[in-house]
């Protein structure tokens, strides 16, 4: 996933399939959340761009985009998501079907979002995509269809001319086994549905999920049975803890440390987290869980998942040079 603009299509019609990811604040290109991008930021604190190779902060180009645009235009652009771009036709009182897995969007694949916008007709009265349910008696938007039906609706108005409808479906395949994905997919949802407290949970465990196996894996290359003792306790390693520990895990290794700004919005995090599991209900210490608030913590969840790689991979890297 390293381009960040839709490929020339093969033939006419045939959907289009590109990653989505942040956008540059200087010429728009998207940059997809890879290892790299994100390995640059936590060295420099900045990243260069795909397109016009300006670096540019991500943390603040996040944050200004999630509390500025609508909230389902941003809350998966942090995940490693793909987009499918697609036409169909849309006539007067007939219907198209809409089969998602035809497009090339994998079976296993997560339908985070689908967009539709209506193009014509060039004469008359507008048309309108209407959602029509095909061989199913209920509707249900999670997990969102597959397979599904639009209606080319005039409502009464005798419309004559040919239309398109344009879909655009924002889709995340991480496999069975990336659970921090899926929590962050999760939070992504409850963001762009402006359920803020209900995003907390899935959020926390997304980055939890991440660094435990991270710091695991720094405690069995560089510490001491002597030293696990002395760090740890006899009850373990807290997530509280990790993230504390990064520190000395990144002094250890010789790499970038967390960001404080992040560290510290995974700390609050984690403290909401606590409230809603203990209390049914967020503590709000650091204010209300406003959109702005809530933006902050899906930002710094996906920063957390991505640090938790960055450790990992240098670690990896670690590993190997001392193998041979």
């Amino acid at each position: 996933m390293s381009e960040g603009v839709p490929p020339v299509e093969s033939e006419p019609g045939a959907p289009s399939h590109y990653a989505s990811g942040l956008s540059c604040p200087k010429c728009c290109r998207v940059n997809p959340p890879t290892d790299e991008f994100f390995a640059s930021y936590f060295a420099s604190g900045t990243a260069p761009c795909c397109g016009c190779c300006e670096a540019f902060d991500p943390w603040n180009q996040a944050l200004e985009l999630m509390n500025w645009l609508p909230n389902a235009w941003t809350a998966f652009f942090l995940l490693p998501c793909r987009k499918t771009h697609f036409e169909l036709p849309l006539n007067p009182n007939e219907s198209s079907a809409v089969d998602l897995s035809a497009k090339g969007i994998p079976p296993d694949a997560e339908i985070l979002d689908v967009h539709v916008t209506t193009l014509g007709p060039p004469e008359g009265p507008p048309l309108f995509p209407a959602l029509m349910l095909l061989g199913v008696k209920t509707l249900h938007l999670d997990p969102i269809p597959r397979f599904f039906g639009l209606y080319g609706a005039d409502f009464g108005k005798d419309s004559t001319g040919k239309a398109s409808a344009l879909l655009n479906v924002t889709w995340v395949d991480p496999g069975p086994d990336e659970i921090s994905i899926h929590h962050l997919a999760d939070a992504s949802k409850r963001f762009a549905a402006g359920r803020y407290a209900a995003m907390v949970v899935s959020a926390n465990i997304a980055v939890e999920a991440a660094l435990a196996p991270a710091m695991q894996q720094w405690i069995r290359l560089t510490c001491s049975s002597e030293d696990v003792g002395k760090l740890f306790g006899k009850d373990g390693i807290s997530y509280a803890r990790q993230i504390i520990l990064t520190k000395m895990a990144s002094k250890v290794l010789g790499i970038a440390d967390m960001p404080g700004r992040v560290r510290n919005l995974l700390d609050e995090l984690r403290d909401e987290r606590n409230g809603i599991v203990h209390t049914g209900a967020p503590r709000e210490k650091g204010g209300p869980l406003d959109k702005d608030r809530a933006a902050a913590f899906l930002a710094a969840a996906a920063f957390g998942y991505q640090y938790a790689r960055y450790l990992r991979n240098e670690i990896g890297k670690r590993a190997a040079a001392e193998r041979g």
